[in-house]
């Protein structure tokens, strides 16, 4: 099972998607949705958070992050970027920075189409723009 988290900020909703094995890359299945509207608290709590939503799902099935770098609080995509930056870097994956995102789905779907070419988007790369 393949595991992707993604971000988007004010209020955080978190979303993992599921592929079949690390090799099977054909098909984008939304396992979990859930959303945090943590406002001023995102600082405090969102680790919390991240941790609530990942309880059932194993750090090490991270295949990629896909994070959104626009959106209405400054603070809130910062502090999304930083968390994905760490996690990018501490397991080893790909961290994809997008901006101009409406919607979770397709934050993943952008994030799904990168990993299936290759890219390895690298975790120092994601900036807010």
């Amino acid at each position: 099972m393949t595991v992707a988290i993604a971000q988007i900020s004010d209020p955080v909703t978190s979303s993992a998607i599921n592929s079949d094995s690390k090799t099977d890359k054909t098909e984008l299945t939304l396992l979990k949705q859930q959303v945090f509207p943590l406002g001023r608290a995102l600082s405090s709590q969102g680790h919390f958070c991240l941790q609530e939503f990942m309880a059932a799902y194993p750090w090490a099935h991270l295949s990629w992050l896909a994070i959104a770098t626009s959106g209405d609080s400054l603070t809130g995509v910062r502090i999304g970027v930083v968390t994905a930056r760490v996690i990018g870097q501490q397991c080893g994956i790909p961290v994809y920075g997008i901006s101009e995102v409406g919607d979770v789905e397709t934050l993943l779907a952008i994030g799904y189409a990168r990993w299936q070419q290759g890219d390895r988007g690298d975790w120092a790369d994601v900036v807010p723009h």
